[in-house]
């Protein structure tokens, strides 16, 4: 978890040349042997409460375990400190690793860093709690939100309407502003300008302006063609010193991303206007393709958020025999808002919106399926892959 003793360790093993990985605390123990032996780890480092899990999840007598705590160790591969850090005990094989101050950090292609993402290839997140805080807000009426001038939104792009209704429910808010970034370019690409973001309505739903460092173009991925004129969609590739070296001992999927002269694979679809903005229209793995159409399931869930009493929405593609693939909308309903219409009713009205706004190749031919909820991980990502086992059993709550 969140810890103050978290820069301790980071910095602490960087001067003694050991690459750090990050875990979620939420992992379960497949997950954390997984990433142990994907790392290579030789030392782990957690909290007393998290000890009997880590112990549980990594058997192997080689990795050491350091806990932060005063309790006596149980094993001889566990070492507590405490929290004046005193009296720790190292053994040989730790005494030895200090003479890597000398060397770490030497040369470009030392490691400091091993994040561990979905990246290239996973799902994003929809910036869920901006949604929430707008299609809820009388929920938080005893709360004095005022206080709450800057709007910083990643992870997933939001529309513009989405924006917009933000806006109109807490007017205090100055600047909202969006960034495209993902771990394998360690931060942000693009970013709206700071100043009089929350006025400039012309932009609303833009990820921002390419930043000073970075190189992009966008790339037909079927003609790897480039795109060179506002309103062209195409694969994102950026290029730039602070673009990750590759993927740890996956030459396969680095064969997939990066290529010999530096440019990376994205795997995202933008297009670009005429003031130089870049807009996200999805993921490319995420594109629903109709009789050979390309379909983006973002621009209907923005349609579908909409509507007051739809709260949640995610769009996936599945297989049809007469189009290739077809859209099917998970929807999650406030029902507070459907008291006096039925719940087909609320499905019809849903459907009708969406279909009069978008091409008929874009219209909901898999169907509209109501759920309690979306299945999502610890970080609130959509368990797509649970969306589609869903879709396979369950029809749409109307045809």
């Amino acid at each position: 978890p969140n810890s103050i003793n978290y820069p301790i360790v980071f910095c602490g093993a960087a001067l003694l040349g050991h690459p750090v990985c990050g875990v979620n605390p939420d992992s379960t123990k497949e997950e954390l042997k997984n990433f142990a032996e994907k790392t290579e780890a030789k030392f782990v480092v957690c909290s007393s409460e998290s000890l009997n899990f880590v112990k549980n999840a990594l058997f192997s007598k080689e990795i050491k375990i350091f806990v932060f705590g005063k309790k006596k160790a149980s094993e001889e591969r566990i070492v507590f400190l405490d929290s004046e850090f005193l009296g720790v005990s190292f053994d040989e094989d730790v005494t030895t690793t200090l003479s890597a101050r000398s060397r770490a950090l030497t040369t470009p292609d030392d490691i400091l860093l091993a994040p561990l993402s979905s990246g290239s290839t996973g799902d994003p997140k929809f910036p869920s709690l901006v949604v929430f805080l707008s299609k809820n807000k009388e929920k938080f009426g005893s709360f004095n939100l005022k206080t709450l001038k800057t709007i910083l939104c990643g992870s997933a792009p939001i529309g513009k309407k989405a924006i917009e209704e933000f806006l109109e429910k807490y007017p205090h808010v100055e600047e909202f502003v969006q960034g495209y970034g993902m771990t394998e370019i360690v931060c942000l690409s693009h970013l709206i300008p700071l100043e009089n973001s929350a006025k400039d309505k012309k932009h609303f739903g833009s990820c921002g302006k390419l930043l000073e460092g970075f190189e992009a173009m966008l790339v037909d991925p079927e003609t790897h063609e480039i795109r060179t004129h506002p309103g062209e969609s195409g694969e994102l590739w950026l290029r730039s010193d602070s673009v990750m070296k590759g993927y740890f001992k996956d030459d396969e999927e680095n064969s997939k991303i990066l290529e010999s002269s530096g440019w990376m694979k994205t795997g995202d679809v933008l297009y670009f206007d005429e003031d130089g903005f870049y807009f996200v229209v999805d993921r490319l793995k995420n594109m629903i393709k109709v009789n050979g159409i390309q379909v983006a399931p973002v621009e209907l869930e923005n349609i579908f958020l909409e509507l007051d009493f739809v709260s949640e929405v995610s769009v996936i593609g599945i297989q049809d025999a007469d189009f290739g693939e077809v859209p099917v909308a998970f929807i999650v309903l406030k029902k507070e808002e459907i008291k006096n219409i039925t719940l087909q009713e609320a499905v019809e009205i849903s459907r009708n919106h969406v279909h009069s706004k978008v091409a008929p190749h874009k219209q909901l031919r898999g169907g509209i399926i109501v759920v309690e909820e979306l299945p999502k991980t610890s970080t609130g990502k959509v368990i797509k892959k649970e969306l589609q086992s869903l879709a396979m059993a369950e029809h749409e709550t109307v045809l």
